[in-house]
């Protein structure tokens, strides 16, 4: 008997999937190693860090920093310290007191400490002096300074907000690094540092003194002094010898009740609507380079070595030395009231561009020598009330162009060496290099 074929259903082509699989699954596991089925007895243990291992840090409260009869919190050991909420002042306090000598960091964590004007410091630093950073935060309206950390070294500020304290905004010893931080409306200066600091990033304005205060060796840079009682930027010169070493550059100090930038040496800055009708100045310096100072109520510059600057419409001299062997050169001198460039004995003023000074009349003009010995060539003098001044004589004139004096071409006070003047549209074929041209 012979029996009909039947095709497989479904079910017999699914069993032979599966057993495939199965097949290939066991050779697989064949090819490889297999884990320890059979763990170690005990209980399983955490392999993680604690926070304190990742960042050893403690909040800055009552019971981890508790305060004293001047503080409303203190410090007394070294380490990382953080905020939680905002400090409240309270009458004859500090608001954070740090005793620790060294190596405390405080982060503010972006809020505030808020004086009473019957407290003392917002924060302050111990008096045997220590390594203090404090950043990312606001602190205002304290009896006394923002920060007090004057009698310390290795002082590291950033990103702090100090304003309306009834003493300085901050304070801070020698070697300090002042970053990005904001001074306003403090009673007395707004940043000050002590020697060999370093401020950049910062703005200091409407304070009742200086809006920087520093010493020798201190470098400011990229920072704006604006609208101070005092001076904007107030650096010691060491009698007008650049010994100090006191530099700002790339900064900026406008309408400053004293005067713009004082400093050993000034590049790359602008000084300008700074002083009163009592006097005042735009920049103080023994080197001054690429500046601009205008429309000050005083002198404009006043250094030993001025070069490239632009110089214009201040009340009384545009550029001044009082000390002698000045170096004025290639800067752009305009529209200043009393002389252009004024300056004392052996000295150079080469190739400047000096138009329309001496504007108050008298005996004022394009450049003074106010002393013998002075070399004055390769400028361009236009429109001025004189072009060129001398007190004593002995001076060498050469090689100037001169055009529409108001008054005279010269002045003298004594006998100088004079470069053949030569009229305007005269023949220039036989003329000689030292030859002053007019035009």
């Amino acid at each position: 008997m012979k029996l009909a074929s039947r095709t497989p259903g479904p079910s017999s082509a699914l069993t032979r999937t599966l057993a495939g699989m199965a097949a290939g699954l066991g050779m697989a596991g064949g090819a490889f190693a297999q884990g320890d089925n059979n763990p170690p007895a005990g209980p399983v243990t955490y392999v993680y860090k604690t926070l304190d291992q990742v960042e050893p840090r403690k909040p800055i409260s009552l019971l981890t920093t508790p305060g004293d009869a001047d503080s409303v919190y203190r410090i007394t050991q070294a380490g990382s310290y953080y905020l939680t909420g905002n400090v409240v002042g309270v009458a004859g306090k500090s608001g954070i007191e740090v005793a620790a000598t060294s190596g405390v960091t405080i982060d503010l964590r972006g809020f505030d400490i808020v004086g009473v004007q019957t407290g003392l410091d917002g924060i302050k630093g111990p008096a045997a002096g220590g390594s203090i950073c404090i950043r990312n935060g606001a602190i205002y309206g304290w009896g006394g300074d923002g920060i007090d950390l004057e009698s310390d070294f290795v002082v590291h500020i950033t990103g702090v907000r100090v304003s309306g304290n009834s003493g300085s905004g901050m304070k801070a010893g020698d070697g300090a690094v002042i970053v990005e931080c904001n001074a306003d409306s403090n009673t007395l200066d707004g940043i000050a540092v002590k020697f060999n600091g370093t401020i950049s990033n910062c703005v200091s304005q409407l304070n009742g003194g200086d809006g920087f205060d520093v010493s020798d060796g201190t470098c400011i840079s990229n920072c704006a002094a604006n609208n101070n009682t005092g001076e904007g930027i107030h650096g010691v010169m060491q009698s007008g010898s650049g010994t100090g070493g006191m530099s700002v550059t790339n900064s900026v100090a406008r309408n400053n009740r004293l005067g713009g930038i004082r400093a050993d040496t000034v590049t790359g800055c602008t000084a300008a609507a700074n002083g009163t009708a009592s006097g005042g100045f735009g920049i103080q310096a023994y080197v001054v380079r690429n500046s601009t100072s205008s429309n000050n109520l005083g002198f404009g510059i006043q250094g030993n070595q001025v070069t490239g600057c632009y110089v214009s419409s201040n009340t009384r001299i545009g550029i001044y030395n009082t000390t002698g062997a000045a170096y004025v050169a290639e800067n752009t001198v305009n529209a200043n009231s009393e002389d252009g460039i004024n300056v004392f004995g052996n000295s150079s003023v080469l190739r400047n561009t000096v138009i329309g000074n001496g504007t108050i009349g008298g005996f004022v003009g394009g450049i003074t020598a106010s002393g013998a010995g002075v070399r004055i060539e390769g400028n361009n003098l236009v429109n001025n009330r004189y072009h060129v001044r001398t007190s004593t004589g002995s001076c060498v004139i050469v090689s100037n162009t001169l055009r529409g004096a108001v008054v005279a071409d010269y002045s003298f006070g004594g006998v100088n060496a004079l470069g053949d003047s030569i009229a305007a549209g005269a023949s220039l074929t036989t003329v000689s290099a030292w030859a002053n041209l007019k035009y």
